[in-house]
């Protein structure tokens, strides 16, 4: 094996980055639309800013 490739070193694998951000906004919606429907049918003030909230998270690779 190279230097600076493999699991030691080198930069992340492009596929593997853009399937993991794609999952980590995928669980964030999903979060965030059931925490607002189940803040909605409540109603709690808590739940709808929790849901709110996901939308917020950042993505592993960027702002």
């Amino acid at each position: 094996m190279r230097p600076g490739r493999g699991r030691t070193g080198g930069a992340p694998h492009p596929v593997r980055t853009g399937l993991l951000v794609a999952a980590t906004i995928t669980y964030n919606v999903i979060e965030a639309v059931v925490a607002i429907s189940a803040g909605t049918a409540a109603p709690s003030t808590a739940l709808i800013g929790c849901g709110a909230g996901a939308v917020n998270h950042p993505t592993p690779y960027g702002p």
